[in-house]
């Protein structure tokens, strides 16, 4: 498990803007995330109010539910959910 491939838009960082153009990731439960074949990127994060040389970057997905309502369907939630409902 780990991150396979990592890319960034260097013109947004410029920007103090952190804007992931690609992820490819394995994490520890078996899960892949490919933005290449179907998941969604993350939203572009600012950067402006961190004073630090170096930040870290955490990815993490949230924690299934045993009795369901994994699925974000667009109403208000008081938790994080796995997975989000989308029409194509």
């Amino acid at each position: 498990w780990g991150v396979v491939t990592a890319e960034f838009d260097d013109g947004a960082l410029a920007l103090s803007r952190l804007n992931a153009t690609r992820l490819v990731v394995r994490f520890q439960d078996g899960t892949l995330i490919d933005t290449d074949l179907c998941d969604n990127l993350p939203p572009v994060c600012d950067l402006q109010g961190i004073t630090a040389d170096s930040v870290g970057v955490v990815l993490a997905l949230p924690l299934l539910s045993a009795n369901g309502g994994n699925l974000d369907d667009g109403r208000d939630s008081e938790r994080p959910r796995r997975w989000k409902q989308e029409r194509v």
